[in-house]
Formats: C-alpha cells, sequence, structure tokens
C-alpha cells in the first residue's frame, strides 16, 4: 500500500482536484516526477508531505521513484488513517486553537 497526505475536504494540497473514494484516476502521457503522474509515498516518506488527512492508495503501471515521493500511471484512494496532529506550537511559537 503506498500513502498520500489529502486536506480535510479530500482534495490534494498541491492541486485542486477532488479524489473519488475508491475510483481509478490515470495520468496519460510521459511520467515526469513533480510534474506529470500520480504522486505518492512509501511509508518511510510520509513526513516528507504532510497535510491534514493521510490516506492508503492503490497504484498501478509504470513508477518513478525519488527519495521523498514517487509517481505512477493509476491510483485510487483506498482507506482514510486520520487527522495530522494540529494542536500545539505552531512554526511562528504560539499554540494553535
Amino acid at each position: 500500500m503506498d500513502y498520500k497526505w489529502l486536506k480535510a475536504d479530500g482534495t490534494s494540497p498541491y492541486r485542486a482536484c477532488r479524489w473519488p473514494i475508491g475510483k481509478w484516476v490515470e495520468a496519460a502521457g510521459p511520467l515526469v516526477l513533480c510534474g506529470k503522474g500520480i504522486h505518492a509515498c512509501h511509508e518511510s516518506q510520509i513526513v516528507h508531505h504532510i497535510s491534514e488527512c493521510l490516506w492508503e492508495f492503490e497504484g498501478e503501471g509504470d513508477t518513478l521513484e525519488a527519495d521523498d515521493k514517487f509517481c505512477c500511471r493509476r491510483r485510487r484512494p483506498h482507506r482514510r488513517h486520520g487527522h495530522a496532529r494540529t494542536s500545539g506550537p505552531s512554526r511562528s511559537g504560539g499554540q494553535r486553537p
């Protein structure tokens, strides 16, 4: 299983696309890391891309690997794991609500 962080509303933190739960999304054309393809991360890489909700994703097809992520041809959201921690000190040093 692969992982992807999404916003609480199911959209990508980098693009305004909403992921259809359980449905395949496919990238056309040549894969390019950070450019074209459906990106995700392995369990050991999830700390590099923290957003609001962690999801398990299934992937298929050609794959390109990087140190902190990878992309593949097809992917679908499988199961939500929960929300990232939103309390505690913020980056500016103050407390979050």
